[in-house]
Parts: C-alpha cells; sequence; structure tokens
C-alpha cells in the first residue's frame, strides 16, 4: 500500500471511531494535509470560513479537545498506538493473497 492509501484508511477510522459527519472528515483531512488556516480550507471547500470553524469546533468536541493541535495530537497518537476497534475497521482493507 502506498503513503496516501495508508493515510486515507487511518484518517477514515480516526473519523469513524470519533463520529465525524462527512463534512466534517472533509475539514479533517485539510487539517491532516497541512491546511491549518480556516480560510485556507475555505477556500478549498468552497465553503465559508464560519461553516469551516462550526465543523471544527464540532471536530475539537466528538475528539474531547480544545485546538486544532490537540486534534492533529489525537490522531498521531490513534496512530502510533491504535485502539482495538480500529484492527476490526482495518480488515475489510487488507489485501488477499
Amino acid at each position: 500500500m502506498n503513503t496516501k492509501t495508508v493515510q486515507a484508511i487511518q484518517s477514515e477510522q480516526f473519523s469513524v471511531l470519533h463520529g465525524f459527519s462527512l463534512r466534517e472528515c472533509h475539514v479533517f483531512v485539510n487539517l491532516i494535509r497541512g491546511r491549518c488556516r480556516a480560510n485556507e480550507i475555505a477556500r478549498e471547500l468552497k465553503i465559508s470560513v464560519h461553516t469551516v470553524n462550526n465543523h471544527l469546533k464540532s471536530l475539537f468536541s466528538k475528539a474531547k479537545c480544545g485546538s486544532k493541535a490537540g486534534l492533529l495530537a489525537r490522531y498521531i497518537e490513534f496512530i502510533e498506538n491504535p485502539p482495538v476497534q480500529a484492527e476490526v475497521i482495518l480488515l475489510p482493507y487488507k489485501q488477499v493473497g
């Protein structure tokens, strides 16, 4: 698997585990790809900065953190020490043979 595929699977697992909506996932993926400013994310997703900030607040609440740095720290912790539930989510993605 290439690095982009692994990152996509990991971000999807993290999003499912925390109950992110589809649009929250889009904001989250932009954040982990290095777009840290709300106006950059808004421009990429073609939504308002206010909407991005609302999604970020929701992400923080669902991931039980209070900032972008905290959300990214939780994601890195998840990658380094995935919970047992993540293994169950990963099963459909394993290559056969």
